[in-house]
Parts: C-alpha cells; sequence; structure tokens
C-alpha cells in the first residue's frame, strides 16, 4: 500500500496554503496523498509531464470530457467544443453578464454588511451559468444545492452520494433541453447546440453531456472565488480602490495583476485527483512499485 507523504485536508494546510506548498515544493516536490494522489509542485515537473501525454497519461473513473482524455481524444473533444467559447459567442454573453452583476449590486445598496460570497459571489456565477446555457435563471438556487453536495461527496468520497448527483444533473439536461427558451437567448441555446453536437460524426450520449456540462458548471466555483479575492483586496488595500475609481480605466488590468498574484484555486501545485489527470504508465520515465515512484535512468520527474 502506497504511503502518504502529506494531507492536503489537514488543517495545517488549509490554515496557510500557499506555505504549506511552499514547503512541499522545497521538501517534496513530487507527493503522494490518499486524497490527491500524486502532487506536483515544481513547475519543471508539470511542464515536463504535460509535454509527455505519450508518457503521462489521464484516467478517471468516471467519464470527464474532456480533461479526462488524452490525445487524441481529448483533442477532438476539445475542438467539438471550443466554437461554444469563440470571440463572437463571449461578446455576445458579456451584456447578460454585466446585467447580471448590476442586478445583484442593486440589492447590496443600502446594506450595512452582507456575506459576500454566498449572498453576491455564488448567486452570480451560477446566474451567470444559467444565462450562458440557456437556462431559467430560477434553476440557479438548485445548482447551489447540486454543487454544494458534489463538493460534499467528493470530500467524503461518498461514491453513493456522487451517483445520485450524477443522476440528478442528467435529469436537469433533459429538463433544460425541452424548457421553452429563456427571452434573453435570441440565438439557439448553447445546450440545444451541445446536444447536437457530432465527435466523428456521432452525437454526443447522455453521459457525455453530463459530463460536459459538470466540468461547465463546476467553473462556478473559480468564479466566485476570483470575486472573493477581488473585493478582499479591493476592501484591505484602500490606496489600490482609490486607484481604481479614479481610474476606471484601469480596473481591467488591476482584475488580471490581482488574479495573478493570488489566483483563484488557491493552490500552484498539479494534483491528481484520484487518477484524473497525467500518471506514468509502466514504460514511463517513472515507475511504480510498493516504496513509490523509482526513477529510470532517463527520468526527470522524481519523488521525494
Amino acid at each position: 500500500m502506497q504511503q502518504p507523504d502529506w494531507d492536503p485536508r489537514d488543517v495545517t494546510v488549509l490554515r496557510d496554503q500557499r506555505a504549506a506548498y511552499d514547503a512541499m515544493r522545497a521538501n517534496c516536490p513530487v507527493a503522494y496523498s490518499e486524497f490527491l494522489g500524486w502532487s506536483l509542485f515544481r513547475h519543471e515537473d508539470i511542464a515536463e509531464v504535460l509535454a509527455h501525454p505519450e508518457i503521462y497519461r489521464s484516467g478517471s473513473p468516471h467519464r470527464a470530457i474532456p480533461n479526462g482524455m488524452d490525445p487524441p481524444d481529448h483533442t477532438r473533444y476539445r475542438s467539438a467544443l471550443v466554437p461554444f467559447f469563440d470571440t463572437d459567442q463571449m461578446s455576445a454573453f458579456e451584456p447578460r453578464c454585466r446585467a447580471i452583476a448590476a442586478q445583484l449590486a442593486e440589492l447590496a445598496v443600502g446594506l450595512d454588511k452582507m456575506e459576500f460570497v454566498g449572498e453576491f459571489a455564488e448567486p452570480y456565477a451560477l446566474g451567470a451559468q444559467c444565462a450562458f446555457l440557456g437556462w431559467p435563471e430560477v434553476v440557479w438556487v438548485h445548482l447551489q444545492g447540486w454543487t454544494h453536495g458534489n463538493q460534499e461527496a467528493a470530500l467524503s468520497r461518498d461514491r453513493a452520494a456522487s451517483k445520485s448527483l450524477a443522476e440528478e444533473l442528467e435529469r436537469y439536461v433533459e429538463v433544460a433541453g425541452t424548457s421553452p427558451p429563456t427571452v434573453t437567448h435570441t440565438v439557439e441555446r448553447p445546450t440545444v447546440r451541445l446536444m447536437a453536437t457530432e465527435v466523428d460524426g456521432q452525437p454526443l450520449s447522455d453521459s457525455d453531456l453530463a459530463s460536459i456540462l459538470r466540468n461547465w458548471i463546476a467553473g462556478h466555483g473559480t468564479v466566485a472565488a476570483g470575486l472573493g479575492i477581488l473585493i478582499f483586496h479591493l476592501v484591505t488595500d484602500q490606496q489600490r480602490h482609490n486607484n481604481d475609481s479614479e481610474r476606471p480605466a484601469s480596473i481591467a488590468a488591476a482584475v488580471d495583476e490581482i488574479l495573478r498574484v493570488d489566483d483563484w484555486l488557491g493552490k500552484s501545485a498539479y494534483h491528481q485527483r484520484g487518477r484524473r489527470n497525467r500518471w506514468p504508465t509502466d514504460s514511463g520515465r517513472l515507475q511504480g512499485d510498493a516504496q513509490g515512484w523509482r526513477q529510470t535512468a532517463t527520468s526527470k520527474v522524481s519523488r521525494c
């Protein structure tokens, strides 16, 4: 049985993730944990793994499109999904995003205090997600419960709950695909377009659709976290707040810089959750045995 090098859920790690990851990078840059599997903490190791899909392969206990795939499958599925996020699609979607943000901001005006993530960031992220997919905005409340349940099931490794939640999402997809379009959609809804999408001349299956939408919906967490980080910096850095207020044209650049320095994922390690990301095959540069990974003559990625 593989012995863990660390526990990413330990209170000392969660208290200051960056400090913990910096320590791992210095002391154990290729580490194993029961919760995440293998984690790489050095940029050169991550680059090595990503540059060699013929050596390190992706794998997942569940179908994960496209992030749980290797080339050429990853390339084919990703190519089919890229048009949903091209410049024209995003430009058409931007006004709706701004309208949702403005509506939430109006509700916040006059409040003495608010819990920003729960009362603004999450409703915005999920509301924008529904608007993008062409789903009724009220669905965001259900999605909030689904995402929280999904996160709890993943953390506790409750497979029965995960299966139930996957089936629940498939029902959302079925209903959303047949429901009347929202008044804000003047073009074919992305969900309907997705149902008509083909790969190698074959339509996506129901499980494929659920996998893709699960991936897209999960992204709301990074959006909410990013908003929380931005507000934190504005509240705690009065000079930055004043500069941005006086120079609105600089806000976009300031947002990019804040999220570059204080990234919204809250981590810099390359994690393998279960077997979803790259891991070495038997013929790879890293081979597994009872003592962990052992370095071959050509290996560039070594375990601590």
